[in-house]
């Protein structure tokens, strides 16, 4: 405030300094950082924590634990020996060449040695338990689950949100080593800008940190999203097949998969429709075909379908069957439906499988030949996402080397920048 006189009388005038926008800039930059600094500081924390204690992620892409743990959850897991199984917990087991699955233990019993256990297990939202007990040494408990989280991982494992990550974090550091004019400031404001360095810094190395961490959406690309439909052409024919490949390969008890396949002769004669099945005969699958003149739509055949052969069991023994023909010049849809029972053979392996394939052939020789892999493997969780759409990542933590080459490549670059700004400003000088 300022005193004026004005004659004989004196007037007080306030003056009002207005903030300078760049002033209210840097505190609000300063206010983000701290803020962002210390989330980093707790990813740190978090990512140690998981090392010393064995503590893991895993994601849920199916409902076989619903409503305990719905689709879409994400799962803390803590590795521990097989010894300390209880009936009821909840524990992911990994299997040799099979997906990991995640159900409730339904008993316990000793196991080959004595660390090994013999368990039995079954999803909350499945009638009967999986086929085979499981025997194992270790397994992780799951601890505790959050619903949704799986789908906010996956979109942050996407490329274009990582590259913007990358970039943010490296304009970040840049910005804060970035050297200032030469102007007088006060002691404490020098403390301050070397405490954003350190936020930076604190910032930086909780994302690298996290990166070792987190779930790998680059490692999920196995599972398809739904039935996936694949064309094949011959000189005289040409077929589509449709089916749920992982669905087919992961079957749960009293579970029956369609497979749909379209053939179209434009052959003189008519095609032979067969096929061969081969594999673990203790699943007791059961197969059955229809075949419709138009394709399915749903489980409707709208013209009317026709029962080609009764639903039996499959004959795992590798004979080539004849199933049906189609005339020269006409089309036809056929739908093989398999079924895993609903009390399979309780000494069937959990990684049990089977393979069946469909062959079309032409009066002249000409053979396609399409596949597919009917197998157990009741609810497993996927890993999912990948790099399908919608789906969710492998289960467990995985040191993701990208990320963290991405996170370092970051805060390089930002030093570098700073670095060579305050090189070439001192050279000026």
């Amino acid at each position: 405030m300022d005193v004026q006189r004005n004659g004989g009388l004196a007037v007080a005038v306030h003056t009002v300094t207005p903030r300078s926008p760049t002033r209210v800039g840097a505190r609000l930059g300063n206010l983000l950082l701290n803020l962002a600094a210390v989330a980093g500081a707790l990813c740190i924390v978090l990512v140690i924590l998981a090392f010393v204690f064995n503590i893991t992620l895993i994601m849920f892409k199916t409902g076989s634990m619903a409503p305990t743990i719905p689709a879409g959850s994400v799962a803390l897991v803590r590795e521990v020996p097989a010894s300390e199984l209880r009936v009821g917990d909840v524990v992911t087991v990994d299997r040799p060449g099979q997906l990991p699955i995640t159900h409730r233990v339904t008993s316990v019993s000793e196991g080959s040695g004595p660390d090994s256990r013999s368990i039995t297990m079954r999803g909350d939202a499945n009638a009967i338990e999986d086929p085979a007990p499981y025997v194992i040494s270790q397994a992780r408990l799951v601890i505790g689950s959050l619903p949704g989280l799986a789908y906010v991982v996956v979109w942050f494992g996407n490329p274009w949100v990582l590259g913007s990550l990358t970039l943010a974090l490296s304009a970040l550091v840049t910005w804060a080593f970035w050297p200032r004019g030469a102007r007088p400031a006060p002691e404490p404001r020098r403390r301050g800008r070397h405490a954003t360095g350190v936020a930076t810094l604190a910032v930086a190395i909780g994302v690298a940190a996290a990166s070792l961490a987190a779930p790998s959406p680059a490692q999920a690309t196995a599972v398809p999203e739904g039935p996936t439909e694949k064309t094949l052409t011959a000189r005289t024919f040409s077929l589509v097949s449709v089916t749920d490949t992982y669905r087919m390969a992961n079957m749960t008890p009293g579970e029956s998969v369609n497979w749909d396949l379209g053939v179209r002769s434009r052959s003189t004669g008519p095609l032979t429709v067969s096929i061969a099945a081969s594999g673990e005969e203790r699943l007791g699958l059961v197969a059955g075909f229809s075949a419709c003149a138009d394709r399915w739509q749903g489980d409707a055949c709208v013209p009317g379908a026709t029962s080609v052969s009764a639903p039996d069991r499959l004959r795992l023994d590798g004979v080539q069957r004849t199933v049906s023909n189609v005339a020269s010049g006409d089309t036809r849809w056929y739908r093989m439906t398999v079924t895993l029972p609903t009390a399979p053979d309780p000494t069937v392996p959990a990684e049990a499988a089977s393979q069946v394939v469909l062959r079309i052939t032409d009066p002249d020789g000409t053979t396609i030949e399409v596949p597919s892999e009917p197998g157990v493997s009741p609810g497993v969780t996927p890993p999912p996402v990948p790099g399908e759409a919608g789906g969710l990542p492998h289960t467990g933590g995985t040191v993701d080397l990208g990320r963290m080459l991405l996170a370092l490549l970051a805060i390089g670059a930002g030093v570098l920048f700073a670095g060579i700004a305050r090189t070439l400003r001192g050279r000026a000088m």
